[in-house]
């Protein structure tokens, strides 16, 4: 599921699904929408991105990536 990196039909459409899963987690839709506008408002994908989830960048892709490993570790 996560050996290539590259775009594409057998590239990084599984990772990209499923940090939109986990962002779908914490807020739902309305969350993803949520961060879509404040990151067009404020012009600042960190800032945008705090605003909605509350959290820094760095910590949210932090957990963003252990949900990652989780689901890799589940699919081996």
């Amino acid at each position: 599921l996560f050996r290539s990196l590259k775009c594409g039909p057998n590239g990084a459409y599984p990772v990209g699904s499923v940090a939109n899963e986990y962002l779908f987690t914490l807020k739902g839709h309305q969350g993803i929408i949520d961060a879509i506008q404040n990151v067009a408002e404020s012009g600042d994908f960190y800032k945008g991105i705090e605003k909605t989830y509350g959290k820094p960048w760095p910590q949210l892709r932090k957990e963003m990536a252990d949900y990652l490993k989780l689901v890799a570790a589940q699919i081996s």
